[in-house]
């Protein structure tokens, strides 16, 4: 297991039982010299000995540890994305000021030292290395610290989906046609057809798409209209009943025929989405031919039929850049002539304040404002991302009597967002021959392998174990193939780990692939379970150095000079400092927790608080035994107090 080096906090003073008063002398001045402050990357809810993590998953924990203590001690925490996946677009959830400067910078890298910690949750949208994920570049900067403000981390984010907010959407056009009389009027009797053009412009698929529409007997419940459509996809409605209406005296009365429908969709989730669409047809009675000497009362009244149509592309949609032409077709529906046919349209420049469409319109005649400008529109990259272009004309005539008559009609095309080619991923980074692996355990060597390591290197590993019957070398070779991602490389295991060894250490490593070789030395002994019949776990030796055995003597409210200390293979366990407590007349002395004491990745000092009761104090320092390490104890340390 890797080295630590245990930072003792401040011992409070001694109290009658032997217990230690709390001491000044750790705030403030008390802080150490220099920013040890440490940024650690841990898996979500991972609240173990901080330790970085260089795979996680879309939501992660960062921590701090080890910050001055200060108001002013506040980091910003950016994010940004690394090659192979630079091009992938990046949101992130989570604060991106954290205050750090609660306490002085003692325990960095261990619980005691805990300054701040933050939950993050990465969002992509772009594809993932296919090996590796995400990578991410995370930059810690805390100014007004002693030491470098600026600490980066880079890491991999896997098992995260593309993120694509569904966003269901529809639309709806909807046309009417006469009968085949060539005149484009509706009169009292005659039979008008519906036709209807649904299109899917969302991101997600739909079902149960169905049209009501309570004109139309067969659809004024609703009827099916497509049993799923697809992204993007359109639909007339090819199974549906025929919508048709037969045009009442009410309707000619009134000039026109306006009828609206319903279009709905489920998307695979949400609410049901929906969009509607006005037809719109003039209608028209023959006149009636007065009698002489009979009077007739003046009705003034118009009728406007808008239309659109898109480029002849053949799709019927409106796509950025493309240009949209308008048509009118205008009906004096009243009984009197009209003059100075006015059309205005704000969306046309041409017809914003008004053009003329005809001077002279009699009673019953229709024009299509031959007269007009062209009435286009270029689709906007706002108006294909709207889902359709609606736009509004009015029309206005002025009776003999210079009275006004107006109408409006819209009309309405589906759009089709432009179709976004995605810039090529970029060349992955070059392999690099420096690359580095975690250090070794008692129990295995753990590689993860870059995921551009060229073929035939990843197939070699030697590690070299000294044991209590002489030095041995394993090897790993694969003659099958090559290694990749994660890949651990178990000792005990091996076919030539020597018999009967009790005790060993891992002294050396070489991992093929890369220019870096481990050199340490990781002690362990093989632990007796008892059973014969399960194979024996290995744990590390614990050590714990630098602590004095000698004697000291202070007098009463003095302090005892620092000492420093270093653990090697302390595990997940803590260290502890204990007293020595006198028992009973008849009792034995007992070792008693005073607290537990953080640890760190470098030297710290162990300091003492005044001793404020005269006495003799023995103190030491212990790591309890696990699965994984042997623990350790110290000598005892002498305190006399006068």
């Amino acid at each position: 297991m890797l080295k630590r080096i245990a930072t003792l906090a401040a011992l409070v003073g001694l109290l009658v039982a032997a217990l230690l008063a709390p001491t000044a002398a750790f705030a403030g001045s008390g802080s150490p010299a220099g920013n040890n402050g440490t940024v650690k990357i841990a898996e979500d809810g991972d609240f173990d000995t901080p330790s970085n993590d260089p795979h996680v998953g879309c939501t992660f924990t960062v921590e701090w540890y080890g910050f001055d203590k200060g108001s002013d001690i506040i980091s910003t925490v950016s994010f940004e994305m690394q090659a192979p996946t630079a091009d992938v677009a990046l949101t992130v959830t989570g604060d991106t000021t954290v205050f750090v400067g609660g306490d002085d910078n003692s325990g960095g890298g261990s619980a005691a030292g805990l300054d701040g910690r933050e939950p993050y949750t990465l969002a992509f949208k772009g594809a993932a290395h296919p090996q590796q994920g995400y990578h991410i570049k995370m930059t810690i900067n805390t100014p007004g610290s002693n030491g470098a403000d600026k600490k980066s981390k880079v890491f991999w984010v896997t098992g995260c989906a593309e993120t694509v907010t569904p966003a269901p959407k529809m639309t709806m056009t909807k046309t009417v046609a006469d009968s085949n009389d060539a005149d484009t009027l509706a009169s009292q009797g005659e039979v008008l057809t519906y036709s209807f053009s649904v299109t899917n412009t969302g991101n997600v698929p739909l079902t149960n798409v169905k049209i009501t529409d309570a004109m139309i007997p067969a659809l004024a419940n609703g009827a099916v209209c497509a049993a799923t459509l697809a992204v993007g996809a359109t639909t007339t409605c090819p199974g549906m009943a025929p919508a048709t209406h037969v045009v009442t005296a009410a309707e000619v009365a009134a000039g026109k025929v306006l009828n609206t429908a319903t279009t709905t969709g489920t998307p695979p989730s949400g609410a049901n989405v929906t969009a509607q669409a006005t037809a719109k047809i003039t209608s028209y009675a023959p006149p009636v031919v007065t009698p002489p000497g009979d009077t007739v009362t003046p009705a003034p009244s118009i009728s406007l039929t808008k239309a659109v149509a898109d480029s002849d592309d053949a799709d019927s949609l409106a796509s950025q850049d493309e240009t949209l032409t308008y048509s009118f077709s205008v009906t004096n529906t009243g009984n009197v002539a009209l003059t100075n046919v006015t059309l205005t349209d704000a969306m046309i420049p041409a017809l914003a304040n008004g053009a003329l469409c005809v001077a002279d319109l009699a009673v019953g005649a229709t024009t299509t404002c031959p007269a007009l400008p062209a009435a286009t529109h270029l689709v906007s990259a706002a108006d294909a991302a709207h889902g359709t272009v609606d736009n509004t004309a009015t029309v206005t005539g002025t009776s003999p009597a210079g009275t006004h008559v107006s109408d409006q009609d819209s009309a309405t095309i589906t759009t089709v967002a432009p179709v976004v080619t995605p810039d090529p991923t970029p060349a992955p980074a070059p392999f690099t021959w420096d690359w580095t692996y975690a250090d070794p355990s008692c129990s295995a060597l753990t590689v993860v392998y870059p995921s551009n390591i060229p073929d035939g290197q990843a197939n070699d590993v030697n590690v070299r174990i000294l044991t209590h019957k002489g030095e041995v070398t394993l090897n790993f070779h694969n003659n099958e193939g090559f290694w990749g991602g994660t890949t651990l490389f178990d000792f005990l295991s091996h076919p030539k780990w020597p018999a009967g060894v009790t005790s060993y250490s891992v002294v050396w490593t070489q991992v093929g692939g890369t220019n870096y070789h481990w050199q340490g030395n990781v002690k362990c002994l093989i632990k007796d379970d008892g059973n014969p019949a399960t194979a024996d776990a290995p744990v590390g030796v614990t050590t714990v150095s630098g602590w004095r055995s000698s004697t000291v003597t202070v007098r009463k409210g003095q302090t005892v000079s620092a000492d420093t200390v270093s653990v090697s293979q302390a595990g997940d366990q803590d260290l502890v400092l204990q007293v020595l407590r006198a028992g009973s007349a008849r009792g034995a002395s007992t070792w008693q927790d005073v607290k537990t004491v953080a640890t760190d990745g470098d030297t710290a000092k162990v300091t003492f608080g005044r001793q404020l009761r005269k006495g003799t104090f023995k103190y030491r320092l212990v790591v309890a035994g696990s699965d994984t390490v042997t623990g350790a104890a110290t000598k005892s340390f002498t305190v006399k107090v006068k």
